[in-house]
């Protein structure tokens, strides 16, 4: 079987920019939502040749691609499903933000054959969060754990960054203790982040 076998998404729309991120990212614009679904399904119509028609992995990612509604995410893997076979054992995950992912995205997703939750949380540390600019309680994060688990999600994990200002091993190796994420993966993504002008 020729062509790739493997999908990446990119929806870089998000509710605001964290300190840390260097990826292509837009600040709101929830309406251009739509157009952008639009025009990524038009550009995948023509590159269509360069993946085989049967996917083993598919991700979605960003930006925050449960920033976008439901429906939205309903109908770009509605396509997606149209145009290509997904492998029996695919792989079929998408990143999520606890802060603005409901119950009704995860039933969307559970509905549409997702099988594997990243959840983005970095560090539970609040005096860290504040200086990325990403409050994020770990109420929110232990909510969705818990959600996730009881729709069935056979897989979630947890982003972690180490090196983020006020961080020491100490207090980072505490985060994956944090009760919730015993019915996680906790997959820790460490970065070297150096003085870069946005903290």
């Amino acid at each position: 079987m020729s062509g790739a076998r493997h999908l990446y998404v990119h929806l870089p729309f998000c509710s605001s920019r964290c300190g840390y991120c260097d990826f292509v990212t837009a600040v709101g614009r929830r309406g251009d939502h739509s157009s952008y679904v639009d025009a990524l399904l038009a550009e995948l119509a023509l590159e269509r040749e360069l993946l085989a028609p049967e996917l083993e992995t598919v991700f979605l990612g960003g930006g925050t691609p449960t920033y976008f509604a439901s429906e939205r995410l309903e109908r770009l893997v509605g396509r997606l499903r149209e145009r290509f076979r997904f492998a029996a054992d695919a792989e079929v995950g998408v990143e999520v933000d606890p802060r603005v992912t409901t119950a009704e995205h995860l039933a969307s997703l559970a509905k549409n054959g997702f099988n594997r939750l990243s959840m983005g949380v970095q560090d539970f540390d609040p005096v860290v969060q504040e200086a990325i600019n990403r409050i994020q309680p770990y109420a929110d994060t232990r909510r969705l754990v818990e959600q996730a688990r009881a729709l069935g999600f056979p897989s979630v994990n947890m982003d972690l960054i180490f090196g983020l200002p006020h961080q020491t091993p100490e207090t980072f190796a505490a985060t994956p203790n944090v009760p919730a994420n015993k019915s996680a993966a906790a997959a820790p993504s460490f970065a070297n982040l150096p003085a870069i002008g946005k903290f």
